[in-house]
């Protein structure tokens, strides 16, 4: 097992990496994620955070209510 790695073995690995992407600062090589395998999850954290959303708005109505009647 490696214990100890020398770091100029990760700065020229790093190196090695970056120079050797295809990055050329456009979006053209970005996919979009809709319509792959992620999509349901995604659908799901969508409906996650609506369902959070909710929630808190029940949680503050909740509060509100109660400070009105212990006044």
């Amino acid at each position: 097992m490696i214990k100890h790695v020398n770091p100029l073995t990760l700065i020229l690995c790093s190196t090695l990496l970056i120079a050797c992407s295809d990055n050329s600062g456009d979006n053209e090589g970005k996919q979009s994620l809709d319509g792959t395998v992620l999509q349901g999850q995604i659908d799901a954290l969508d409906k996650a955070r609506g369902v959070e959303d909710t929630l808190l708005k029940a949680n503050q109505q909740q509060r509100d209510a109660i400070d009105t009647q212990s006044r």
